[in-house]
């Protein structure tokens, strides 16, 4: 795709989504981009540029210097330097013209102006030169015109091309600036008459919003800090009852409380949301909101249900909370939702179909979803305030005592309550380093079977993602409220992006292969137990589908945590066997249950100690100070080797990357450095990717 072609529309589309007026300084809806100096700026501070500059990612930055060298030879110039030169850039909606946006975008790029008109004249499919008065060239068509003006590109759409500077520069890396009713009042007289009753009836649902918004965002040294301010509140919010979150544990990845006041949100928006509903249940033949209330309070009578969808919403008053803890084999799910009555029978009828019963105030009961692809283990706990569903088994034991956690004393904690007001009707953490080494794990088993990339970039990936571990910041987001309206903040390293991502990546390593599935479930035996399976194919399941794995586990559920941070270390080969007792005498589980030592192969695990060696045989090598433990967090290395009198062939390694490397059997139990060819735990592996 070319750079360039692509880069003038889309910015278009982005402002084409919204609104303005003649003037674009004046415009309702505008969008400003700062400098490229300040971006080239905040980017060489940002985390992000020091992750990129690490040797680890090296081979990446080749990649991108290879496509950069082809972009720029196609299109005649530096698009990275183009955007370092860039001073500015203001889109802005400015009317209608029939049922079309009029936008405007304005952008001073120096001396690169006339490079870039020129290859986008050179790519114009129907583009032709125009007269535009006072531009030094022009491009386009009866739509639209993209115009140079000396060191200035113009983008018009239905509209003329103004080359006056708009007055305001920006405020941040991207700012928008809303006025959402003159935005409204802009779009109203364009829209078709048959679709004017549901614009109108939009229009009416969302009044509560029709205000003015600010959005803010920029890259600083954590990552992306985004904040949104309006002059209306957030509906249907109180403060969040922080004792809530603080009954999570100390090794939560992420968590999120929402404070909702169901009495003040059906007085606002009850009509809308009964409307909505009317839409559903009777597509093209409303019946209005009193009959689709009494419909709806039919249906419910018929489950059992005596109570109303207003009395439904209005008893959801209270906190709600959504976390993800570490737990084994994957990351476990809670949501907590404040009780009421109708919510209890709603919950009772719910598990009368799948033939379960509610647990008494105090109790819990496991939950078994007939058909699940994955038997997860889920717990329904009732306490005097709260449901809590949860997949965690450590949280379903200490959530009942309501005693805190130890979420309230982490980091991502302590830094969330110093930024948000204390009456926050939104609050959200996450451990980011921690939820990092978590996806690492997963992502060790997606890059594995990813044939598009060479194995110098898979492990360029994961080198990556280690040294972005190792340096990222906590992560938060609230939202405060007070006469005057709403202010929203989150930071992260991807900004309001964070929550979808980690919640994907749960899902993606929740539902891997029926393979992988059978071999967590079904005792941690290997998928191929033929007899005629060598010993190599029989070590390579044996390091990737038990020994990883058993390591994921060990970490997840915080066996040994010798420092008390929360976060778990790795274990020993004989502390996943369950053959020593856990540093202050705790039991150990059999984790590695499908390992079989009389298969033809020998096996070793090495933890880091402080000193940069390693420590390998068990529980009791290890030292319990913070340099072991913090570096027994991040690194671990597997070895498999044909055991004595086996014969020459191959011997493997795993590392916390989960990527399988194999080198050839040198007669002797490999080093354990020998997959970083000597080097230390910082090493890049030296071996190639194994072959099944």
């Amino acid at each position: 795709m070319r750079l360039v072609r692509a880069l003038v529309p889309s910015l278009a589309l982005v402002a084409a989504l919204s609104a303005a007026d003649p003037a674009p300084s004046a415009a309702p809806l505008v969008v400003r981009v700062a400098d490229g100096a300040k971006l080239v700026k905040d980017w060489d501070a940002s985390i992000y540029a020091k992750v990129w500059a690490d040797p680890a990612a090296e081979a990446l930055r080749a990649a991108w210097t290879e496509a950069l060298t082809g972009i720029q030879a196609e299109i005649g110039f530096d698009p990275v330097a183009a955007l370092s030169a860039m001073r500015g850039m203001h889109i802005a909606f400015l009317g209608m013209q029939g049922e079309e946006p009029k936008i405007h975008l304005r952008v001073d790029l120096g001396t690169f102006a006339a490079p870039v008109l020129a290859q986008l004249r050179k790519d114009a499919d129907k583009g032709q030169a125009k007269q535009i008065a006072g531009a030094d060239e022009a491009v386009g068509d009866e739509k639209t015109t993209v115009a140079r003006f000396g060191n200035v590109l113009v983008f018009a759409l239905n509209c003329e091309p103004l080359p006056a500077a708009p007055a305001g520069e920006a405020s941040a890396a991207l700012a928008l600036d809303l006025d959402a009713k003159r935005l409204v009042d802009l779009i109203a007289p364009a829209i078709p008459a048959e679709k004017k009753a549901e614009f109108d009836n939009f229009v009416k649902n969302a009044a509560t919003y029709l205000g003015q918004w600010k959005y803010r965002g920029d890259l600083v040294p954590e990552g992306i800090r985004e904040r949104l301010e309006a002059n209306v509140p957030a509906p249907g919010t109180q403060p969040v009852d922080r004792t809530v979150l603080a009954r999570l544990p100390a090794n939560t990845l992420m968590a999120v409380a929402y404070g909702f006041d169901g009495k003040a949100y059906w007085k606002l928006g009850g009509e809308a949301l009964l409307t909505q509903l009317d839409g559903a249940m009777h597509a093209g033949v409303p019946v209005g909101p009193e009959q689709t209330a009494q419909e709806i309070q039919g249906l419910l009578a018929t489950m059992g249900v005596n109570a109303s969808l207003q009395q439904i919403v209005e008893g959801l008053s209270g906190t709600s909370l959504l976390a993800i803890t570490q737990s084994a084999p994957f990351p476990a799910l809670t949501i907590a939702l404040p009780r009421s009555a109708p919510l209890d029978q709603l919950l009772g009828v719910a598990l009368a179909q799948i033939g379960g019963a509610l647990p008494e105030e105090g109790q819990s009961a496991p939950i078994v979803i007939p058909g699940a692809p994955i038997p997860v283990p889920i717990t329904l706990l009732r306490d005097a305030k709260h449901w809590v569903l949860s997949t965690d088994p450590m949280l379903s034991g200490t959530w009942p005592s309501g005693a805190p956690g130890g979420f309230a004393d982490t980091p991502m904690a302590k830094t969330l309550y110093g930024k948000a007001p204390a009456d926050a009707a939104l609050l959200g953490a996450s451990d980011t380093p921690a939820v990092l080494r978590t996806v690492q794990g997963l992502l060790g088993f997606v890059l594995a079977s990813n044939d598009s990339l060479t194995p110098q970039q898979k492990q360029a990936i994961n080198g990556a993602l280690t040294k972005l571990a190792a340096n990222a910041s906590t992560g938060y987001v609230f939202t405060g409220n007070d006469a005057k309206g709403s202010r929203t903040e989150v930071r992260g390293l991807i900004g309001s992006g964070v929550v979808p991502i980690m919640v994907g990546a749960v899902v993606a390593g929740a539902v891997m292969s029926k393979r992988m599935n059978d071999q967590i479930f079904d005792g941690g035996q290997p998928a191929v137990e033929d007899a005629a399976v060598t010993p190599e194919v029989k070590a390579i399941d044996t390091l990737s589908a038990v020994l990883f794995q058993a390591q994921m586990q060990f970490k997840g559920a915080n066996y040994v945590d010798q420092d008390g941070d929360g976060t778990g270390e790795y274990g020993t080969l004989a502390e996943l066997t369950g053959l020593a007792a856990l540093p202050g005498g705790n039991p150990a589980d059999n984790l590695a249950a499908g390992l079989d030592l009389a298969a033809g192969y020998t096996y070793a695990v090495y933890l880091p100690d402080a000193a940069g060696a390693a420590i390998s045989k068990d529980s009791e090598a290890r030292v319990a100070d913070k340099a072991s433990a913090d570096a027994q967090e991040a690194k671990f290395v597997i070895y498999g080797w044909p055991s004595e009198g086996a014969g020459a062939g191959r011997m493997f390694a795993v590392d916390q990357g989960g990527i399988l490397f194999e080198s050839p059997y040198t007669g002797a139990a490999p080093a354990w450095n020998a997959l970083y060819n000597g080097q230390g735990w910082d090493g890049i592996p030296a071996w190639q990717p194994a072959q099944r």
